[in-house]
């Protein structure tokens, strides 16, 4: 009898765990995680700067030092409700680029997948946060080739 309460015991914590854990993975991605200032290391060291401008947008900026001098990327701006999240895109390096809209693929807590198959390149972006001070961001073709992966740590 011990070893049979003990069993169902182990299996409703078991099953208990398992609930927790998909109704916790059905949690959308929030874009507040990114707010703040956030280095990519590597090959290439760049800067992402996010902040949040209303209750359902936030506004980043991608930018290098040189010097003295900031070398403007990219501006990106995120839309948010409850249900779906867009991304807007514009490379403003030497030359300004037309905004590339990206619509939400996949949302989990800590994972966001925004995708724009008719863009030339990236098709896909993800943003993944491993934790409050590690995201890494991965653009690809929408085949999954063409991969650039940035690990970026949050400094501020």
């Amino acid at each position: 009898m011990n070893r049979y309460v003990s069993f169902m015991s182990f299996l409703w914590l078991g099953l208990m765990s398992w609930q927790c854990s998909i109704q916790n993975d059905s949690t959308p991605f929030d874009p507040l995680q990114l707010e703040g200032l956030w280095q990519a290391e590597g090959t290439i060291i760049f800067y992402q700067y996010w902040q949040q401008t209303t209750d359902s947008s936030m506004t980043g900026m991608s930018f290098s030092l040189n010097g003295a001098d900031t070398i403007p990327i990219e501006r990106v701006s995120i839309n948010f409700n409850k249900d779906n999240i867009s991304l807007e895109k514009t490379n403003i390096g030497h030359t300004e680029t037309a905004p590339q809209l990206f619509a939400q693929s996949e949302s989990k807590p800590h994972r966001l997948i925004v995708k724009n198959l008719q863009n030339s390149y990236p098709n896909t972006i993800e943003y993944h946060l491993f934790n409050d001070s590690l995201l890494t961001v991965t653009m690809a073709n929408s085949r999954g080739n063409q991969q650039k992966r940035f690990e970026l740590k949050k400094i501020k």
